[in-house]
């Protein structure tokens, strides 16, 4: 009863995932799926370089259509309106950088007042850097000197007057 020479009627089944009919039409659809996304991403690459190139000559006066084109392409229903509804990023994320637009930060030449507190600050921070090791070894040893004399003054204060906790019932007294 039940022993392991059973009925295998798996080859059987339409929905038999091993079977080679199943996989060759799941092979079939993955690869049709493939072709289609590729040729989404080509058109919607091809959009967003025709809608960069159009910005870019807006942005230097250059007319924006062309004549010299043999066809213009059709302008799709689903192209961004302007570049901050495209999800596309430049190669440094901030788009087409034109008319209205503000420059990165790192282009921008610095103020004077954050120049002039950079180098101070760098020359705070060279001076730390350049003491010698007797210097840091004075330092070291005040640093140590100071935390003995405090944990002193707390061991001294201490006396058993001084304890404030309630006494435990429990506890005998010595």
């Amino acid at each position: 009863m039940g022993g392991h020479g059973g009925l295998n009627i798996l080859p059987q089944k339409k929905w038999n995932v091993y079977n080679f009919d199943n996989r060759e039409k799941v092979r079939k659809d993955e690869e049709a799926a493939a072709k289609d996304d590729q040729l989404k991403r080509d058109q919607s690459r091809k959009r967003d370089s025709e809608f960069r190139l159009l910005q870019l000559r807006r942005a230097r006066g250059v007319d924006p259509h062309p004549t010299n084109l043999k066809s213009e392409p059709p302008i799709c229903a689903d192209e961004p309106k302007s570049e901050s509804d495209s999800k596309h990023l430049n190669l440094l994320g901030y788009g087409v950088a034109g008319k209205g637009v503000k420059a990165p930060w790192y282009t921008l030449k610095p103020d004077k007042e954050v120049e002039e507190k950079r180098k101070e600050t760098n020359g705070k921070m060279m001076k730390k850097t350049k003491k010698t090791v007797e210097e840091l070894r004075e330092e070291r040893l005040n640093r140590e000197k100071a935390e003995k004399e405090r944990e002193r003054a707390l061991l001294l204060n201490k006396t058993p007057s001084n304890h404030h906790y309630p006494r435990d019932r429990f506890m005998r007294q010595r």
